[in-house]
């Protein structure tokens, strides 16, 4: 009978979930305070969590920490432990044995020690590790993949729970068949082209493009999936530019190229005319690049995210324009958001700056973009500055001229009229203009 090992008197993590407040300075080994310091920011005051999450993640924490090297040797950068001890507490109703009675063998890696920890808790029966992959999933607590994971492991048959429902009994019986390195969506996606037929080349160019790892559209998807592994060629360079040039089509909710009737070579063809067009248009934002660049999957996604790429406008604060004296003449200015990526690559382009690289921060509503423009006497449209504003402090954190340069007096002036009218902080105007 094995007996427990040497417990520490405490758990960082546990004492933290309590609400506890703990000296992050006093945890020597540095990736536990780093994890530490992820659980303070997950375990706030003010973020609710289910009743399940505070009753079972106590004596999660206590168990990974004082029976393991997952915390000490487990950078967060690496894998969110404190994320997946979370996701795994919210379906602690499920769990077939308590945390106090896992014992991970002590030749086990940090990885193996994961896993053999998931299985422990929701699984009755062997799973791969490709299945243990549900729990990286980020979103919702609770969700399809992890149900799957749960009623498998409990000895339901997966035949009965298909996911998605577009997976296959074949597609099921080969999941956890599918190499150790991919996530569980590259898994499925692995399961239904081998299935098809295709091969480990195949399965590795789709799983590079948007098609990969999505199932809602597979009705469309997998007849060309079809297509391609009943192909045969050795050479899958077109996958990439065919794939993602489809999903270009269906994202911006065009009539997608039909299969019915319709020959792979003549869709290869049809993918490379559409991508010469996109270049085109592209490089009227100032993205130049050639076609042979596309064969690599984060160009092609760079060329999508220009011309796709949205978000949504500060509600609460509208186009503005004013009128000010200059000479004996007068100059309107205009002061616009910017809400597209194509926006901030043509500012960044005109203006000589890096602004297109913030499409991130606007996507995720941290910052918003500002352009101020002046109307010239001949009616031209003249970029005066770019100003980024947090979001969140309503805080002016940079104004930039062309080429990063300051921005000029009456510029600045405008600025301060427009933040004072919309109660934006700006009382360092002159320091971050600099």
């Amino acid at each position: 009978m094995n007996t427990p090992g040497p417990t520490r008197p405490n758990s960082y993590l546990a004492r933290i979930s309590a609400g506890e407040q703990i000296t992050l300075r006093k945890i020597r080994n540095v990736n536990l305070r780093q994890h530490a310091r992820e659980a303070l920011r997950a375990f706030r005051p003010r973020k609710p969590w289910p009743s399940s999450v505070h009753d079972k993640i106590g004596v999660l924490f206590t168990a990974v920490e004082n029976r393991s090297n997952l915390f000490s040797q487990i950078h967060p950068r690496d894998k969110s432990l404190v994320a997946i001890c979370v996701r795994l507490a919210a379906y602690s109703a499920d769990w077939v044995r308590q945390p106090d009675s896992w014992r991970p063998a002590p030749v086990l890696s940090p990885i193996a020690q994961l896993a053999d920890l998931i299985r422990h808790l929701l699984a009755c029966y062997p799973m791969s590790n490709v299945l243990t992959s549900v729990w990286d999933l980020g979103g919702a607590l609770r969700c399809r993949e992890r149900d799957w994971f749960g009623r498998v492991g409990r000895g339901e048959s997966a035949s009965k729970i298909r996911l998605p429902a577009t997976l296959s009994r074949r597609a099921l019986a080969v999941l956890g068949d599918a190499p150790s390195q991919m996530d569980f969506r590259g898994a499925m996606r692995w399961a239904q082209i081998k299935t098809l037929g295709g091969s480990d080349r195949l399965v590795a160019a789709i799983l590079e493009t948007y098609s990969g790892l999505w199932f809602d559209q597979d009705e469309f998807w997998l007849p060309l999936f079809e297509m391609m592994a009943a192909d045969q060629r050795s050479d899958v360079s077109y996958v990439g530019l065919l794939c993602d040039y489809l999903h270009y089509l269906r994202r911006q909710e065009q009539p997608a190229v039909r299969l019915r009737g319709r020959s792979l070579d003549s869709l290869v063809a049809t993918s490379r005319k559409g991508w010469v067009r996109l270049l085109k248009v592209a490089a009227g934002y100032g993205l130049q690049m050639d076609l042979s660049e596309l064969a690599a999957p984060t160009r092609r996604r760079q060329v999508i995210n220009l011309l796709t790429t949205e978000w949504h406008c500060w509600l609460d604060l509208e186009p503005w324009s004013m009128v000010s004296k200059y000479g004996d003449s007068y100059r309107d200015w205009q002061l616009e958001e910017l809400c597209t990526q194509r926006d901030l690559a043509l500012e960044g382009k005109e203006m000589h700056h890096c602004v297109a690289s913030y499409g991130g921060d606007c996507l995720s509503g941290t910052s918003s973009i500002w352009s101020l423009r002046v109307i010239e006497f001949d009616g031209r449209s003249v970029r005066k500055a770019t100003i980024e504003i947090n979001r969140r402090q309503r805080r002016m954190v940079q104004v930039k001229a062309c080429w990063n340069e300051p921005i000029d007096d009456d510029a600045a002036k405008v600025i301060s009229r427009w933040a004072m009218a919309n109660r934006i902080d700006a009382a360092n105007l002159g320091n971050i203009s600099q």
